[in-house]
């Protein structure tokens, strides 16, 4: 399945985070309704806290 930076963040995705980290995709970038990076909102949904460990 082909993810959107926040979509592939959310599903944990790691091989499709790859791939936009490696087009250039902005780490910080912010979207969404509150504004967060992908990692937070990943955080904040009930993502692995083995790779988001830092929140």
């Amino acid at each position: 399945m082909q993810y959107t930076w926040f979509g592939a963040a959310l599903a944990e995705d790691i091989d499709r985070l790859w791939e936009f980290l490696e087009n250039g995709q902005d780490v910080n970038e912010r979207g969404g309704h509150f504004n967060k990076s992908a990692l937070e909102e990943a955080a904040d949904n009930g993502g692995s806290r083995e790779w988001t460990n830092w929140c």
